[in-house]
């Protein structure tokens, strides 16, 4: 019976296979990984690590840690560090990438009919990822898998209306509420595709599909958010999670750190300028094969290339250079890349080429981030000696900034719920002065200080937060090296 079946279905068994080691390459370049034996942690994973540990001991989110993402973020991590501290967060890593690499390859595969030729989409989609996964697992690669699951039903049902029912309803709907709960600044995805369902079934005159699909979605959003709901009433941190979720992140959106065109070449020059290769991608079918295109597969373009334009917008006018920003827009290559390919004939050789060439990007930026993180890694390592030889476990310890990796690898914690501060602090008058007080407050043992501009005498450009720390810590501490600050 297994020899039959293994028969009839090993091309498929190799593929998934394939698919499965893909992933698990790709996710040997998070920060997290088993085999970064520089144990360095990017910045926002390290703070995000040190939340799921104070979350492991009890506390609860917004009211006694500060961070601004989505409460599922912080599920996600907790569930992570309680499988196995960091290595349980680096497999929740991997399970992302295994079901991205799964669906890209699926929603190829629906267009195409190719298995050989989906393979090299998914393997060309997940290969751009290597580049981007500085700081995984963050919102964005967390929300990934999520979209391309809601990216496969909406492809069904611009090929056929007839395959999207309740089930794919509440599927997309499921999606979309823990998007919401994530980053919902990324949503992108079905604010373009249910208006595009709107538009369609409306002018089709089919209302109670389109009620049907309504009603689903909202059903599948609902899941999502009634048992968040309840864990916040029940927590009475549903005025913490409003403040700092809702309001904090509507002020914060409207911050700018750097100039517009300065952040549109950063990207392009980060990702070596692939965002204007797609970009003609979409060119080429819309203008030299669309004649070739069936009605289907023209809306099916279309509908891809204003989602494209909407998700670069949504990720370059935040104006902060931030590379992991660039991961919502991936979804946004699938679908002309494959009516590309479908369109051009490929030989066996030239699929072992782009293979070749796949493997060959994949070990350059595997060596140019291995050289990063050890690079990182000696100064924190450092700094974590010198904290550990002044301090006891159970000290209060600050590190100013944003570098939580020193609490992770020195093995201390801070007691307050600002672990770390800038650039927040910065740009916004009230969160500052919510810090100093409690820093104010409560003297910590030691504080870190890994901000540069502290250090350095006779600075003109502090900030007024900046002034204020420079202030206490003149006060009440004396100095080790200017980084390490012992309380009086």
């Amino acid at each position: 019976m297994i020899k039959k079946w293994l028969k009839k279905n090993y091309k498929t068994l190799v593929i998934y296979i394939i698919l499965i080691i893909l992933a698990f390459l790709i996710s040997l370049e998070s920060s997290v990984s088993p085999i970064n034996k520089t144990e360095y942690i990017a910045t926002d994973v390290s703070v995000w690590i040190s939340i799921a540990k104070e979350m492991a001991q009890g506390e609860l989110m917004y009211r006694d840690f500060f961070d601004h993402k989505g409460p599922i973020l912080y599920f996600i991590y907790y569930v992570g560090y309680t499988l196995g501290e960091t290595l349980g967060i680096w497999f929740i890593d991997f399970l992302c990438n295994i079901v991205n690499a799964f669906m890209i390859y699926k929603i190829s595969n629906l267009i195409l009919k190719n298995r050989e030729k989906s393979l090299i989409i998914t393997i060309i989609c997940m290969c751009f990822m290597l580049g981007l996964c500085e700081e995984n697992p963050c919102t964005e690669s967390i929300s990934l898998p999520f979209i391309l699951i809601a990216l496969y039903q909406f492809t069904k049902f611009t090929l056929d209306i007839k395959r999207f029912n309740k089930k794919e309803s509440l599927c997309t709907g499921i999606c979309f509420g823990i998007v919401l709960l994530l980053r919902p600044n990324i949503a992108t995805l079905w604010v373009v595709y249910y208006i595009y369902i709107f538009i369609k079934l409306l002018k089709e005159k089919q209302i109670k599909h389109l009620c049907q699909i309504i009603g689903f979605s909202i059903l599948g959003v609902i899941i999502v958010f009634l048992p968040t709901i309840v864990y916040f009433i029940k927590n009475g941190i549903v005025t913490d999670f409003i403040n700092t979720y809702l309001l904090f992140n509507l002020k914060y959106a409207n911050s700018k750190d750097e100039n517009l065109f300065d952040v549109i070449c950063y990207y392009l020059n980060s990702t070596k300028y692939i965002l204007l290769l797609i970009l003609a991608c979409y060119i080429v079918i819309l203008i030299n094969i669309r004649k070739k295109l069936t009605k289907v597969e023209n809306e099916l373009i279309i509908v891809s290339f204003i989602y494209f334009i909407f998700s670069c917008y949504l990720t370059i006018m935040p104006q902060r250079k931030y590379l992991h920003y660039f991961i919502s827009i991936l979804p946004t290559f699938i679908i002309p890349i494959t009516i590309c390919l479908k369109y051009i004939k490929i030989n066996k050789a030239t699929k072992i080429t782009l293979v070749e060439i796949s493997l060959i990007v994949y070990l350059l930026i595997s060596i140019y981030n291995m050289q990063n993180c050890r690079h990182s890694n000696y100064v924190y390592e450092k700094i974590s000696k010198e904290v550990q030889a002044l301090t006891k476990k159970d000290d209060n310890v600050l590190v100013l900034g944003n570098n939580a990796t020193i609490y992770l690898i020195a093995d201390r914690e801070y007691k307050g719920k600002y672990l770390y501060q800038t650039p927040i602090a910065n740009e916004n008058e009230e969160f500052a002065k919510e810090v100093v007080e409690e820093i104010k407050k409560d003297l910590p043992n030691v504080i870190v200080n890994t901000i540069s501009k502290l250090n350095e005498e006779g600075r003109q450009d502090l900030t007024n937060f900046e002034r204020k720390i420079k202030a206490i810590l003149n006060q009440n501490y004396t100095t080790k090296g200017k980084i390490i600050y012992v309380k009086r």
